[in-house]
């Protein structure tokens, strides 16, 4: 059942007060652009980065995986090397594999 204008946008509301647009690293994407959300100075005593800092490393690609490329159509899934022979939905090596939702997994499977 979809969600009536007004709860949606009382949702959003709510959202955007305890929440602020942020630029976030994605795998295989980088950095994008108000793409994440961190929670406002005011709600800090609840803001788990605050309580309980850690740091993620930031570690190089040791992989011949292309999702990132694949995500941004740059090019198809068979086009990835490690496609339908080191990476399989059983043995996925990227993101792209890991799920039924994932675009590789689908192409895998129906081709």
């Amino acid at each position: 059942m979809p969600l009536s204008r007004s709860l949606h946008r009382g949702l959003q509301k709510i959202l955007s007060e305890v929440y602020e647009e942020v630029n976030a690293t994605w795998r295989g994407l980088g950095e994008i652009e108000k793409s994440g959300l961190r929670m406002r100075e005011k709600f800090s005593d609840f803001d788990i980065e605050k309580i309980l800092p850690i740091e993620v490393e930031t570690v190089a690609k040791k992989t011949a995986c292309r999702c990132g490329e694949v995500l941004r159509g740059i090019i198809s899934p068979p086009e990835c090397p490690l496609f339908g022979k080191n990476c399989q939905p059983l043995h996925a090596v990227g993101p792209c594999m890991v799920s039924v939702e994932g675009v590789c997994a689908a192409w895998f499977k129906y081709n």
